[in-house]
């Protein structure tokens, strides 16, 4: 049986409904074929993302505080915070039949490191350092005392020794890739070096504090889409927008409400 509504067609709609999780908001557009062009969903778990942040930290603080081993106790409390809120986001997040949760126990020392390169005096080449600029006036502003930032035109082999006073760090450089605005990649430690070019690449740096102190701390990359490099200061229109996109998102991160969206996983050579 096919559901026919009357009145006049429109190429454009949006929809609101309260569901038991919390209200989802659907804007479709089709074009001349009846077919689908643009679809923009805003689900409850976006709406309740803040919240579950909120309780899992406050479960966090009351049940593990102080203690040397997660237990399988603890780990239910934190479900039972999530679960609250959004009941359907362990089965939409099934890995093989198992809830993907991970917690890291985490000292009062924990200490994240950003460190911003490129050349401020090629235009779009100085996201990186632009973007560190930014949060550092944020992090004096909001009191944030675990956090240290860094910038320089380029990373160097020096910088390994750096690494190794902090849990983790976050690399931040333009990029010409084929991306949106910006994405977040891991790090992964590679000895793979070009001998030909004065700088190196985050993954090497990672992989020197391996080899030299032992220890290679939670990397990852912003990459932040650039468009002009030509040898003059300021910003291209498109990358001051991809630029404030990203401080937005790394406030989120730094402030505990947001985290570190992963778009994929690999060794920067």
């Amino acid at each position: 049986m096919q559901l026919i509504r009357k009145g006049n067609k429109t190429i454009e709609g949006v929809g609101l409904l309260e569901a038991p999780r919390g209200t989802l908001f659907h804007h479709y557009r089709i074009d001349k074929d009846d077919q689908i062009e643009m679809a923009n969903l805003i689900v409850s778990t976006t709406n309740n993302n803040t919240a579950m942040n909120k309780a899992v930290e406050l479960v966090a603080a009351s049940n593990m505080n102080g203690y040397e081993k997660i237990t399988e106790g603890m780990l239910n409390g934190v479900e039972t915070a999530i679960r609250a809120y959004d009941p359907c986001l362990s089965c939409a997040t099934h890995a093989l039949g198992q809830m993907p949760l991970e917690l890291t126990l985490l000292s009062r020392n924990y200490r994240i490191l950003l460190y911003g390169y490129g050349n401020p005096g090629r235009k779009d080449d100085g996201l990186g350092p632009a973007l560190i600029d930014m949060v550092e006036k944020w992090i004096i502003q909001e009191r944030i005392k675990n956090v240290d930032v860094d910038s320089n035109y380029q990373l160097n082999i020096e910088d390994a020794y750096a690494l190794r006073d902090y849990e983790k760090v976050i690399f931040i450089d333009a990029s010409t890739e084929d991306i949106e605005d910006y994405i977040v990649t891991r790090v992964r430690p590679s000895d793979k070096v070009n001998f030909s070019m004065h700088s190196v690449s985050p993954s090497f740096i990672l992989h020197l504090c391996q080899r030299l102190y032992g220890y290679s701390p939670e990397t990852y990359l912003i990459h932040i889409k650039g468009y002009a490099f030509e040898l003059q200061e300021g910003f291209s229109m498109q990358a001051n927008r991809n630029l404030r996109r990203a401080y937005k998102y790394l406030q989120s991160v730094l402030s505990g409400t947001g985290s570190l969206a992963i778009t994929t996983d690999f060794a920067i050579s």
